[in-house]
Protein backbone atom coordinates (compact mmCIF):
# COMPACT_ATOMS: atom_id res chain seq x y z
CA UNK A 1 0.00 0.00 0.00
CA UNK A 2 2.81 2.32 0.85
CA UNK A 3 4.70 2.54 -2.67
CA UNK A 4 1.38 2.34 -3.96
CA UNK A 5 1.01 5.89 -2.98
CA UNK A 6 4.40 6.85 -3.28
CA UNK A 7 4.56 5.72 -7.11
CA UNK A 8 1.19 7.83 -7.65
CA UNK A 9 2.85 10.84 -6.88
CA UNK A 10 5.43 10.28 -8.93
CA UNK A 11 3.04 9.57 -11.39
CA UNK A 12 1.36 12.70 -11.05
CA UNK A 13 4.27 15.07 -10.01
CA UNK A 14 5.13 17.87 -12.74
CA UNK A 15 8.36 17.81 -14.74
CA UNK A 16 10.55 19.99 -14.13
CA UNK A 17 13.34 19.45 -16.74
CA UNK A 18 11.75 21.50 -19.51
CA UNK A 19 11.14 24.78 -17.94
CA UNK A 20 12.78 26.81 -20.75
CA UNK A 21 11.57 27.95 -23.89
CA UNK A 22 13.48 26.15 -26.92
CA UNK A 23 15.92 26.52 -28.33
CA UNK A 24 17.48 26.04 -24.70
CA UNK A 25 21.03 24.47 -24.01
CA UNK A 26 22.54 23.33 -20.55
CA UNK A 27 26.13 21.26 -20.42
CA UNK A 28 24.32 18.45 -19.11
CA UNK A 29 22.03 18.92 -22.53
CA UNK A 30 25.15 18.72 -24.71
CA UNK A 31 26.26 15.09 -26.05
CA UNK A 32 29.12 14.07 -28.70
CA UNK A 33 26.01 13.30 -30.72
CA UNK A 34 25.17 16.08 -32.50
CA UNK A 35 21.51 15.16 -33.12
CA UNK A 36 21.04 14.37 -29.44
CA UNK A 37 22.19 17.70 -28.39
CA UNK A 38 19.37 18.83 -31.05
CA UNK A 39 16.47 17.10 -29.84
CA UNK A 40 17.63 18.94 -26.31
CA UNK A 41 17.67 21.99 -27.70
CA UNK A 42 14.37 21.76 -29.35
CA UNK A 43 12.52 19.29 -27.04
CA UNK A 44 11.54 17.26 -29.53
CA UNK A 45 11.23 13.93 -27.60
CA UNK A 46 7.89 13.98 -25.74
CA UNK A 47 8.13 13.32 -21.81
CA UNK A 48 4.68 13.57 -20.82
CA UNK A 49 4.47 10.35 -19.35
CA UNK A 50 7.74 9.84 -17.87
CA UNK A 51 8.52 6.91 -15.63
CA UNK A 52 8.01 7.22 -11.80
CA UNK A 53 10.76 5.24 -11.21
CA UNK A 54 13.30 7.16 -13.47
CA UNK A 55 11.49 10.82 -11.29
CA UNK A 56 12.58 9.03 -8.06
CA UNK A 57 16.07 7.75 -9.61
CA UNK A 58 16.76 11.31 -10.44
CA UNK A 59 15.66 13.00 -6.96
CA UNK A 60 17.81 10.03 -5.08
CA UNK A 61 20.99 11.40 -7.18
CA UNK A 62 20.81 14.39 -5.40
CA UNK A 63 20.33 12.88 -1.99
CA UNK A 64 23.62 10.73 -3.34
CA UNK A 65 25.53 13.86 -4.08
CA UNK A 66 25.08 15.41 -0.72
CA UNK A 67 26.30 11.99 1.05
CA UNK A 68 29.27 11.78 -0.95
CA UNK A 69 30.24 15.47 -0.48
CA UNK A 70 29.69 15.00 3.09
CA UNK A 71 32.25 11.47 3.02
CA UNK A 72 34.76 13.36 1.10
CA UNK A 73 34.90 16.64 3.51
CA UNK A 74 34.61 13.66 6.40
CA UNK A 75 38.16 12.27 4.48
CA UNK A 76 39.47 15.62 5.00
CA UNK A 77 39.03 17.08 1.51
CA UNK A 78 38.59 20.67 1.08
CA UNK A 79 36.06 22.00 -1.05
CA UNK A 80 34.06 24.58 -2.84
CA UNK A 81 31.52 25.69 -4.54
CA UNK A 82 29.32 22.61 -3.85
CA UNK A 83 25.84 21.73 -3.42
CA UNK A 84 23.33 24.62 -3.61
CA UNK A 85 26.13 26.74 -3.62
CA UNK A 86 27.49 25.78 -6.84
CA UNK A 87 28.81 27.83 -9.38
CA UNK A 88 27.53 28.39 -12.67
CA UNK A 89 29.43 28.65 -15.71
CA UNK A 90 29.27 29.24 -19.49
CA UNK A 91 30.86 28.03 -22.58
CA UNK A 92 30.71 28.71 -26.34
CA UNK A 93 29.46 31.49 -28.54
CA UNK A 94 25.84 31.75 -27.18
CA UNK A 95 26.94 31.09 -23.37
CA UNK A 96 25.47 27.53 -22.39
CA UNK A 97 25.11 27.42 -19.09
CA UNK A 98 26.28 24.42 -16.57
CA UNK A 99 27.03 23.74 -13.00
CA UNK A 100 29.78 21.82 -11.85
CA UNK A 101 29.30 18.98 -8.71
CA UNK A 102 32.26 21.34 -7.06
CA UNK A 103 36.16 21.82 -6.86
CA UNK A 104 38.22 20.13 -4.50
CA UNK A 105 41.42 21.52 -3.53
CA UNK A 106 44.42 18.65 -4.20
CA UNK A 107 48.00 19.45 -3.34
CA UNK A 108 48.08 23.41 -3.69
CA UNK A 109 45.35 23.18 -6.31
CA UNK A 110 42.00 23.68 -7.05
CA UNK A 111 40.52 20.64 -9.73
CA UNK A 112 37.22 20.03 -10.93
CA UNK A 113 34.78 17.81 -8.84
CA UNK A 114 32.60 15.48 -10.88
CA UNK A 115 30.34 13.26 -8.42
CA UNK A 116 28.41 10.17 -9.82
CA UNK A 117 25.92 7.77 -7.47
CA UNK A 118 25.84 4.54 -10.61
CA UNK A 119 24.09 1.60 -10.50
CA UNK A 120 26.07 -1.94 -10.80
CA UNK A 121 26.52 -1.78 -14.76
CA UNK A 122 27.93 1.66 -15.06
CA UNK A 123 29.86 0.96 -12.32
CA UNK A 124 32.10 -1.91 -13.51
CA UNK A 125 31.92 -0.45 -16.99
CA UNK A 126 33.39 2.71 -15.85
CA UNK A 127 36.55 0.78 -13.94
CA UNK A 128 36.89 -1.53 -16.96
CA UNK A 129 36.63 1.13 -19.68
CA UNK A 130 36.87 4.57 -18.29
CA UNK A 131 34.68 7.89 -18.34
CA UNK A 132 31.44 7.95 -20.52
CA UNK A 133 31.39 9.83 -23.50
CA UNK A 134 28.11 11.65 -21.83
CA UNK A 135 29.88 12.42 -18.89
CA UNK A 136 33.68 13.15 -20.38
CA UNK A 137 31.75 15.50 -22.83
CA UNK A 138 29.88 17.46 -19.72
CA UNK A 139 33.48 18.13 -17.87
CA UNK A 140 35.72 18.92 -20.49
CA UNK A 141 33.27 21.47 -21.57
CA UNK A 142 33.23 22.84 -18.12
CA UNK A 143 36.95 22.98 -17.82
CA UNK A 144 36.72 24.87 -20.95
CA UNK A 145 34.19 27.44 -19.90
CA UNK A 146 35.26 30.97 -19.45
CA UNK A 147 34.89 30.51 -15.79
CA UNK A 148 36.74 28.07 -15.35
CA UNK A 149 40.11 29.02 -17.61
CA UNK A 150 40.58 32.33 -15.05
CA UNK A 151 40.59 29.86 -12.50
CA UNK A 152 42.95 28.02 -13.98
CA UNK A 153 41.87 24.11 -13.88
CA UNK A 154 43.49 21.52 -15.82
CA UNK A 155 41.88 18.71 -13.85
CA UNK A 156 38.60 17.09 -12.86
CA UNK A 157 37.63 14.18 -10.57
CA UNK A 158 35.67 11.88 -11.01
CA UNK A 159 34.18 10.64 -7.87
CA UNK A 160 31.76 7.25 -8.33
CA UNK A 161 29.79 5.76 -5.66
CA UNK A 162 28.87 1.89 -6.71
CA UNK A 163 25.06 2.51 -5.14
CA UNK A 164 24.46 -1.18 -3.88
CA UNK A 165 27.78 -1.72 -2.06
CA UNK A 166 28.48 2.27 -1.69
CA UNK A 167 31.99 1.48 -3.11
CA UNK A 168 33.63 4.64 -4.39
CA UNK A 169 35.98 4.79 -7.32
CA UNK A 170 37.73 7.50 -8.97
CA UNK A 171 39.11 8.45 -12.10
CA UNK A 172 40.98 11.31 -13.19
CA UNK A 173 40.07 13.71 -16.36
CA UNK A 174 42.61 16.21 -17.82
CA UNK A 175 42.06 18.51 -19.25
CA UNK A 176 41.54 18.41 -23.27
CA UNK A 177 40.71 21.70 -25.62
CA UNK A 178 40.64 19.27 -28.35
CA UNK A 179 37.87 16.94 -27.39
CA UNK A 180 35.57 19.84 -26.62
CA UNK A 181 36.02 22.52 -28.97
CA UNK A 182 33.88 20.61 -31.98
CA UNK A 183 31.33 20.20 -29.39
CA UNK A 184 30.62 23.60 -28.02
CA UNK A 185 31.14 24.35 -32.14
CA UNK A 186 28.27 22.12 -33.20
CA UNK A 187 26.11 23.26 -29.46
CA UNK A 188 26.11 26.74 -30.45
CA UNK A 189 25.31 26.01 -34.61
CA UNK A 190 22.01 24.23 -33.07
CA UNK A 191 21.70 26.96 -31.20
CA UNK A 192 21.19 29.22 -33.87
CA UNK A 193 19.04 26.79 -35.52
CA UNK A 194 21.44 24.38 -37.21
CA UNK A 195 19.74 20.68 -37.65
CA UNK A 196 22.84 17.92 -37.96
CA UNK A 197 22.46 14.57 -39.17
CA UNK A 198 21.04 11.94 -37.99
CA UNK A 199 23.57 8.96 -37.90
CA UNK A 200 24.09 6.20 -35.96
CA UNK A 201 26.75 5.65 -33.42
CA UNK A 202 28.27 3.81 -30.29
CA UNK A 203 25.88 6.00 -27.76
CA UNK A 204 22.84 4.98 -29.46
CA UNK A 205 22.26 1.57 -27.21
CA UNK A 206 22.01 4.12 -23.98
CA UNK A 207 20.80 7.23 -25.13
CA UNK A 208 17.27 8.21 -23.61
CA UNK A 209 16.13 9.22 -27.37
CA UNK A 210 16.82 6.18 -29.17
CA UNK A 211 13.01 5.16 -29.53
CA UNK A 212 12.21 8.90 -30.76
CA UNK A 213 15.00 8.85 -33.02
CA UNK A 214 14.21 4.99 -34.56
CA UNK A 215 11.90 3.14 -34.45
CA UNK A 216 9.84 1.22 -32.08
CA UNK A 217 10.38 -1.91 -33.08
CA UNK A 218 13.68 -1.86 -34.98
CA UNK A 219 15.53 0.95 -33.84
CA UNK A 220 18.83 0.15 -35.61
CA UNK A 221 19.21 -1.07 -39.00
CA UNK A 222 22.83 -1.92 -39.34
CA UNK A 223 22.81 -4.25 -42.65
CA UNK A 224 21.48 -7.58 -40.81
CA UNK A 225 22.20 -5.82 -37.36
CA UNK A 226 19.14 -5.04 -35.04
CA UNK A 227 18.19 -3.35 -31.90
CA UNK A 228 15.24 -4.28 -29.69
CA UNK A 229 13.48 -2.30 -27.46
CA UNK A 230 11.63 -3.15 -24.64
CA UNK A 231 13.88 -5.50 -22.88
CA UNK A 232 15.77 -3.12 -20.35
CA UNK A 233 15.08 -5.33 -17.99
CA UNK A 234 16.10 -7.86 -19.24
CA UNK A 235 19.76 -6.54 -20.40
CA UNK A 236 19.96 -5.17 -16.73
CA UNK A 237 19.95 -8.63 -15.69
CA UNK A 238 22.35 -10.24 -17.84
CA UNK A 239 24.85 -7.68 -16.83
CA UNK A 240 24.00 -7.79 -13.25
CA UNK A 241 25.39 -11.52 -13.42
CA UNK A 242 28.26 -11.14 -15.42
CA UNK A 243 29.36 -8.32 -13.09
CA UNK A 244 28.56 -10.52 -10.17
CA UNK A 245 30.09 -13.86 -11.66
CA UNK A 246 33.18 -12.03 -12.64
CA UNK A 247 33.61 -10.47 -9.36
CA UNK A 248 32.95 -13.45 -7.36
CA UNK A 249 35.61 -15.30 -9.85
CA UNK A 250 38.23 -12.79 -8.92
CA UNK A 251 37.23 -13.37 -4.67
CA UNK A 252 37.30 -16.99 -4.81
CA UNK A 253 40.41 -17.08 -6.89
CA UNK A 254 42.38 -15.01 -4.33
CA UNK A 255 41.06 -16.72 -0.98
CA UNK A 256 42.14 -20.12 -2.92
CA UNK A 257 45.54 -18.97 -3.47
CA UNK A 258 45.94 -18.32 0.02
CA UNK A 259 43.59 -21.05 1.93
CA UNK A 260 46.21 -23.49 -0.90
CA UNK A 261 49.03 -22.03 0.76
CA UNK A 262 48.04 -22.99 4.24
CA UNK A 263 47.12 -27.03 3.46
CA UNK A 264 51.24 -27.91 3.71
CA UNK A 265 51.86 -31.18 3.55
CA UNK A 266 48.54 -32.07 5.53
CA UNK A 267 45.75 -34.03 3.82
CA UNK A 268 43.17 -32.42 5.09
CA UNK A 269 43.04 -29.15 6.83
CA UNK A 270 39.95 -27.55 8.34
CA UNK A 271 39.62 -23.94 8.06
CA UNK A 272 36.75 -22.64 9.72
CA UNK A 273 33.84 -24.10 8.44
CA UNK A 274 35.68 -24.98 5.35
CA UNK A 275 37.93 -28.57 4.65
CA UNK A 276 41.00 -27.66 2.30
CA UNK A 277 41.74 -31.71 0.88
CA UNK A 278 44.38 -32.85 -0.99
CA UNK A 279 43.33 -34.22 -4.03
CA UNK A 280 45.09 -36.33 -6.88
CA UNK A 281 43.13 -36.49 -10.05
CA UNK A 282 43.49 -39.40 -12.58
CA UNK A 283 42.52 -39.18 -16.22
CA UNK A 284 43.37 -40.44 -19.33
CA UNK A 285 44.48 -38.30 -22.47
CA UNK A 286 45.04 -39.61 -26.55
CA UNK A 287 48.31 -36.90 -27.28
CA UNK A 288 47.75 -35.62 -31.00
CA UNK A 289 51.33 -35.98 -31.79
CA UNK A 290 51.57 -39.27 -30.33
CA UNK A 291 48.46 -40.83 -32.09
CA UNK A 292 49.88 -38.84 -35.93
CA UNK A 293 53.11 -40.74 -35.05
CA UNK A 294 51.78 -44.35 -34.66
CA UNK A 295 48.82 -44.59 -36.91
CA UNK A 296 49.28 -41.24 -39.09
CA UNK A 297 47.05 -37.99 -40.65
CA UNK A 298 44.88 -39.66 -43.08
CA UNK A 299 43.74 -42.02 -40.06
CA UNK A 300 43.03 -39.48 -38.03
CA UNK A 301 41.12 -37.70 -40.40
CA UNK A 302 38.80 -40.64 -40.65
CA UNK A 303 37.49 -40.56 -36.82
CA UNK A 304 37.10 -36.64 -36.59
CA UNK A 305 33.24 -36.04 -36.50
CA UNK A 306 32.12 -32.71 -37.18
CA UNK A 307 29.08 -30.91 -34.70
CA UNK A 308 27.24 -27.69 -35.27
CA UNK A 309 25.93 -26.53 -32.16
CA UNK A 310 24.24 -23.06 -32.36
CA UNK A 311 23.62 -20.80 -29.43
CA UNK A 312 23.40 -17.45 -28.85
CA UNK A 313 26.76 -15.26 -27.64
CA UNK A 314 25.63 -12.06 -25.85
CA UNK A 315 28.46 -9.63 -25.29
CA UNK A 316 28.58 -5.91 -24.88
CA UNK A 317 29.18 -3.44 -27.20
Amino acid sequence: MLSHTVLNYFRSAPISSHTHTPPHLSITLVSPCYYETYINCYDLDPRENMDPLALMRMEDGHWQENQIVENLTKAGWEMTHTGEDQMTVHVGETQIPGRPDGFIKVGNRWDQLEIKAVNENRYHHMVRKGIEGRIRCQIQLCMSSREEREMGIERTWVYMKHKDSCTPYDIEEKYDPYCSRPVMEAADRIMEGWKPKKEENDLCASCGHKVFCWQPDIILDLGGISSRDGLEKYVDMWKQGKNHKRRGEELVKEAKAVLDGTVGDDDIVLVEDLKLQRVIRHSVTIPLDRYLEIHGNEHFKEVLEEKRSPYIDIREV
